[in-house]
């Protein structure tokens, strides 16, 4: 076949200077021997050095190279290597290919990379988002099902780790008081770097920090360098151990107040990029809503236990004796009619009387009287069943009604009364407790009325044959 063109076009040399992409080629010693320009001018000059010192700086040769390969050995597929580079990170893609000399045996080894540092970054980028909006996707919905601002706080701070791909994530809330940040969530590999309790407070080196100049300000503070910004010395040797890079912290609102920060850490230097800002501010924002929600919700409820509480007092006036906490003259009405249509037979009325109220008030005061009553009250509230129907039902006259009770238990109740109001007389110094007792039972709704009827004569008479035993012991005692 005939060449036409001059002597040097096909040179290989003159072919790899003038390609874009970098060629070396190292012998059997990994010791460089070709550069071509692209080469050169990202490594410099290295002929004659070891190649996996120069340009990958290994201390041991790489374990795929053709220089140590097997005779049979052929091309290498695409392999990825990063390099920093003037302390920028590049990132390389590049083939090998052994070089043979007539015996077939390899003698050099040509490596040729592509520098794809630009297309890796885009790639990384287009990642970083949709990692991104997976964990805005979760972060909403966690809004919706989360039961408390709490639950919302462990939730946003598992979902930015998980599916965000941060090294931590953390919300801290304001105390505005001490000018603290307090911790009130976090998650991620770099956990025992979240600070406990941040100072937030302006002129003191915690306080200057990322949190509290984002707290103070309501403005989110980025950090893309965290080994070299100002505001984070203090917390540096912890980032470090921890392996977090780069930071950035954005201002929690509630009803337009900033009331929290939420914090999230990457690996990475310059993770956030104002597009990747823009996208974590939207979510801050929604935490915020959700937070305003949280509130208004909190307010509803506290209206509707407010309302709840109100409407029980109503109920509770309505029906309830201000004096002695028992039911009133209406409800005890009111159970007396429902009863006379239940089947809860037999039902026993008991209705008491204090003795000598007009007498106490008189002499000690109506205080002295009330107190007679309320104690009279506390005798006939422990001396009944829960179930039964404890009343006031005028100033100094209580009634009981008693479902499914009948003459031989209702006497066992009235006997108790008796007993109880001989205890509570030693607390009085002056005067006793004593009650008039009458009972009587109804074995029918119709019978009902009637029962208290006699229960209300009973207590009369009852009264009567009191005042005769001590009008009585006054005329034996004046002779």
């Amino acid at each position: 076949m005939t060449r036409r063109g001059p002597a040097w076009l096909f040179k290989p040399e003159a072919i790899l200077e003038v390609i874009g992409d970098a060629v070396t080629v190292h012998d059997r010693e990994f010791r460089v021997i070709y550069q071509n320009r692209a080469m050169v001018e990202l490594f410099g000059e290295r002929g004659g050095d070891l190649c996996h010192r120069v340009y990958w700086t290994r201390t041991e040769p790489c374990p795929d190279c053709f220089a140590a390969a097997s005779p049979a050995a052929g091309d290498r597929p695409n392999s990825v290597r990063e390099v920093e580079l003037e302390g920028k990170r590049h990132v390389f893609e590049g083939v090998a290919t052994p070089i043979r000399n007539e015996c077939g045996e390899i003698v050099a080894c040509v490596e040729i990379y592509r520098d794809i540092t630009q297309r890796t970054i885009a790639e990384e980028k287009v990642r970083r988002f949709s990692d991104l909006y997976m964990a805005l996707s979760h972060t909403n919905k966690a809004i919706m099902y989360s039961p408390d601002r709490n639950d919302l706080f462990r939730e946003v701070c598992r979902v930015a780790v998980e599916y965000g791909k941060f090294t931590l994530a953390a919300v801290g809330l304001v105390d505005e008081e001490r000018a603290l940040l307090i911790p009130a969530a976090g998650s991620g590999s770099a956990s025992k770097h979240m600070e406990s309790i941040v100072s937030i407070e302006e002129g003191r080196e915690e306080g200057e920090g990322p949190s509290g100049v984002a707290v103070r300000t309501g403005i989110p503070y980025i950090c893309n360098d965290y080994m070299a910004d100002p505001r984070t010395g203090f917390w540096r040797e912890s980032a470090r151990v921890n392996g977090i890079r780069s930071s950035a912290v954005f201002p929690l609102r509630q009803e337009g107040k900033v009331t929290g920060a939420f914090k999230l850490y990457s690996d990475s230097p310059g993770f956030f990029d104002d597009d990747m800002v823009r996208l974590l501010e939207e979510m801050a924002t929604n935490i915020s809503f959700a937070l305003d929600n949280f509130c208004t919700e909190e307010e509803r409820r506290k209206a509707q236990e407010a309302l709840r509480q109100s409407e029980e007092r109503l109920r509770y006036i309505s029906t309830h004796d201000p004096l002695t906490g028992l039911f009133n003259r209406a409800f005890f009405d009111t159970e007396l009619k429902r009863l006379t249509v239940s089947r809860h037979y037999p039902v026993s009325v008991v209705v008491a009387d204090v003795d000598g109220l007009k007498m106490v008030n008189d002499n000690f005061g109506h205080a002295e009287g009330d107190r007679l009553i309320r104690m009279a009250a506390r005798v006939l509230r422990e001396a009944f069943r829960s179930d039964d129907i404890v009343a006031r039902i005028g100033g100094d006259e209580f009634a009981v009604i008693l479902p499914e009770t009948d003459g031989e238990a209702v006497r066992s109740a009235v006997k108790r009364v008796l007993r109880l109001q001989r205890v509570a007389s030693r607390e009085i110094a002056d005067f006793s407790l004593s009650l008039s007792t009458g009972a009587a039972t109804a074995g029918q709704g119709e019978e009902l009325l009637d029962a208290l009827k006699v229960a209300d004569a009973r207590m009369y008479y009852h009264k009567l044959q009191k005042k005769s035993r001590a009008a009585g012991l006054r005329a034996k005692s004046s002779i």
